[in-house]
Parts: structure tokens; C-alpha cells; sequence
């Protein structure tokens, strides 16, 4: 099982792009110790996205995996507006 999977995502991270994060992030997971979710050149992100995120670092935990964000100003800003606590999640990263 290799190191770490870096997973990078660009641009608007709303739900019409759900099913391929989940699946990027499945597969980081699957074949790697962890993932480092690098979102620093997300344009947009939305609730949906920040759920998916959240479920995928307690999944990881849960199976013994590491799971890292990298996040930006924008994403910062909506983890604030949606309120929800990544405290966890972003002190990983």
C-alpha cells in the first residue's frame, strides 16, 4: 500500500461534481495509507461538497487512514458559511 494519495480538485466543487469526488476520494483510499485533499484552487465550494468531505475523513479515521485538507480562502469561507466545525479535519492539514 503506497504513502499517501494526493487528490487535487479545481474550480466549482458543488454538487453536480459530487459523484466524482466521492469517487476519487473512494479510489485515494482504497489503494493508499491516506489522502491529502488539496483544494487550493477550488473556485466554489458548496454544502454538499463540505458533507462529502467531512463523511470521507470520518470514514478514513474509522478504517485506520489518514485524510489531510488543503484548503484556500474560498473554501475557508464556506466551511464559515455553511457553520460547520472542520476543526479536526483542518488541523490535519
Amino acid at each position: 500500500m503506497s504513502e499517501n494519495e494526493n487528490i487535487c480538485l479545481e474550480g466549482k466543487l458543488t454538487v453536480s461534481r459530487a459523484g466524482e469526488v466521492a469517487a476519487r476520494i473512494r479510489e485515494g483510499l482504497e489503494g493508499a495509507a491516506g489522502v491529502v485533499l488539496d483544494l487550493e484552487g477550488a473556485q466554489e465550494i458548496d454544502t454538499t461538497l463540505l458533507q462529502l468531505i467531512c463523511a470521507a475523513f470520518f470514514s478514513a479515521q474509522k478504517n485506520g487512514k489518514t485524510f489531510k485538507i488543503k484548503t484556500n480562502a474560498v473554501v475557508e469561507d464556506g466551511i464559515k458559511s455553511a457553520g460547520f466545525s472542520m476543526a479536526e479535519i483542518l488541523a490535519g492539514s
